[in-house]
Formats: structure tokens, C-alpha cells, sequence
């Protein structure tokens, strides 16, 4: 059970690290003006976590075989949980601006 917490927690990670990380800004910019479906998919972080939890599954399923036949969930699962991260992350950047110009 612990295991589905740190892969969930990675997944978020790589999510916003994709999403909003300054160091992967120009690659990001690059494939995006190349792509309209790889710009939209750095945009929704419902897309990019289903993606993301897809590579974690493959990782899931080489390297923790006490997972059995549930690995394929993952992607699904991870899309829901990074999307409702990034809700909560602009949620928070939202009230943080809101607070830093009062």
C-alpha cells in the first residue's frame, strides 16, 4: 500500500515537473510549437498524468510483481490524482497572488 503512494507521489512530480518545471521550459516550448496534440497535452494535467501513469505502470510492472494484474489501472488512477494536484496547486498559487497584492 505504501508502494501506490510513493508511485502516486512520483507520478504528481513528473507531472508538474513537465508541467510547469523552468528547466524543461524550451524543450516544452520546442515540442510544443512542433505539436498542437503534444501543446495540449502539456496543458491538461489530466492528459499528461494519464501518460505519465502509464510509463509508472510499465515501471510497476517490470519491477514490483506484488502488484499482479492490477498495474494496468494505474494510468487511470494517477490521471485523477494529478489532476486534482494541479487543482490544488492553483488553488494555492491563486490565493497566494491574491494575498501578495493586498
Amino acid at each position: 500500500m505504501l508502494d501506490l503512494f510513493y508511485y502516486t507521489l512520483s507520478a504528481l512530480g513528473v507531472v508538474c515537473i513537465l508541467k510547469y518545471g523552468s528547466i524543461l521550459a524550451k524543450p516544452r516550448a520546442f515540442l510544443s510549437a512542433r505539436s498542437e496534440a503534444l501543446a495540449e497535452l502539456f496543458r491538461c494535467s489530466l492528459c499528461l498524468g494519464f501518460w505519465v501513469g502509464g510509463g509508472v505502470a510499465i515501471f510497476i510492472y517490470y519491477f514490483t510483481p506484488a502488484w499482479d494484474n492490477k498495474f494496468f489501472l494505474f494510468p487511470f488512477f494517477a490521471a485523477v490524482i494529478c489532476w486534482a494536484g494541479d487543482s490544488i496547486i492553483g488553488i494555492f498559487s491563486y490565493l497566494e497572488r491574491y494575498l501578495s497584492e493586498k
